[in-house]
């Protein structure tokens, strides 16, 4: 199994090799990830329905602007979504509002990247965020609580974690077929998001 550091060298070097519009393509897809490994584990009962709603109508508004099919003009905000990332140090500060929070900043740093930070370090930051929910899903299996390297080696090769990393794999080898066939961004993206 490859470790963290050279996966991430790895997949940087493979990202810089796309496009700009391929790269915004897969920062979104990884933060649609990140919104559903939210939505499969929030207990329904906190309140997080109208900032998850949000957040996936914001990544849905993003998918259209990328793909030139939504109302002409600005991507959409997500200067306001920084308002449902729950603060760590609050007392009731649990996995779900860890979740919440990689979701909703993965979400931001997504849209950001449609605006012309689609730089390779901007797309990393979706995919770090990625890491840190799967991690946080994956750190409930680890017993113990210090973080050593053997915690650390246990949340890479936890389930959540691969899982992730596998369909980044995916999602990147998608868009990088689709870029070499010289497919439309449209067709990329509409066979990215069938999965």
């Amino acid at each position: 199994m490859t470790d963290r550091e050279t996966y991430n060298k790895e997949l940087q070097r493979a990202l810089s090799e796309l496009p700009p519009e391929a790269r915004r393509a897969f920062a979104l897809d990884v933060a649609e990830q990140t919104v559903r490994l939210w939505s499969d584990k929030a207990d329904r009962r906190t309140g997080t329905g109208d900032a998850m709603k949000l957040v996936r109508s914001r990544l849905d508004q993003a998918w259209q602007y990328l793909l030139g099919s939504g109302p002409a003009g600005e991507p959409p905000e997500s200067t306001d979504l920084q308002a449902h990332v729950p603060d760590e140090d609050d007392e009731d500060w649990g996995i779900g509002q860890g979740l919440q929070g990689n979701a909703v900043l993965a979400a931001i740093h997504a849209m950001r990247s449609l605006t012309g930070g689609s730089d390779v370090q901007q797309v990393m930051r979706v995919v770090r965020q990625a890491e840190e929910a799967a991690e946080l899903v994956d750190g409930e299996q680890v017993e113990g609580y210090e973080f050593t390297p053997d915690v650390e080696t246990e949340l890479w090769e936890g389930e959540h974690a691969v899982t992730q990393r596998a369909a980044q794999t995916k999602a990147l080898d998608t868009l990088r077929r689709g870029v070499e066939s010289g497919e439309p961004l449209r067709e990329v993206v509409a066979s990215l998001r069938a999965g």
